[in-house]
């Protein structure tokens, strides 16, 4: 069963979809925090980060609103490259491909969770080896308190929001130079990254060059 790979410490990120999965049917139901939260799957979340298992989501929803239940729920700050849209283009299979690349990822580490079943034959469809299941079908909590390795200060989780923040850099800096070169060195001067360099003792003007280009490249 996929769901129970999660226990078996090949699985690095769920993703999840939102209504009807991570909370009872859809955001326009849940007209008070009481209704959100009941029966909601957002505790999980919270708990598998504590076990180094970070969590993104993937759901055709109003992004605004969202994230103000994901915030209501306390789990916003736990959720990394998150991809929420009511575009008509938007695609789950291909929004997943994004998240997955942008984390460094590949399909096989990760779980996708949606109660739809089309969507997740869509999404094992278009990323082989993606593990996907239904919410009725995730482990019980005793279980994912097993799972993965002990992280209560979500360490795994803080170096995957830095690497959001480094990909957020990167497309800014794209957007505004445009692809290629000018592009790269904008980002590079965004991180304002300092090196020191000490002299050497045999060292030539070619191995500093050498250096530098590293640095750069780095």
């Amino acid at each position: 069963m996929a769901a129970a790979a999660l226990c078996d410490g090949d699985v690095k990120m769920v993703i999840w979809d939102l209504d009807g999965t991570l909370w009872r049917g859809t955001l326009d139901e849940a007209d008070a925090d009481d209704d959100l939260a009941d029966g909601s799957l957002a505790p999980l979340i919270r708990l598998l980060a504590q076990r180094g298992i970070v969590s993104s989501v993937c759901s055709f929803n109003d992004e605004e609103r969202a994230c103000a239940a994901l915030q209501r729920l306390g789990v916003w700050e736990l959720i990394v490259f998150p991809a929420i849209s009511f575009d008509s283009a938007f695609s789950k299979p291909a929004a997943i491909r994004a998240t997955l690349s942008a984390a460094g990822l590949s399909p096989a580490n990760a779980l996708f969770c949606d109660d739809e079943p089309r969507h997740r034959a869509a999404a094992a469809a278009a990323l082989p080896g993606l593990l996907t299941c239904a919410p009725s079908l995730l482990p019980p909590e005793s279980a994912l308190r097993r799972c993965g390795s002990a992280d209560p200060g979500c360490s795994r989780l803080q170096k995957y929001r830095l690497l959001e923040a480094r990909r957020r850099a990167e497309a800014a800096a794209v957007s505004q130079a445009g692809a290629g070169d000018a592009a790269a060195q904008r980002f590079l001067d965004s991180c304002e990254v300092v090196v020191r360099l000490r002299p050497l003792r045999g060292a030539s003007d070619e191995d500093l060059d050498r250096l530098v280009a590293l640095t750069q490249r780095t």
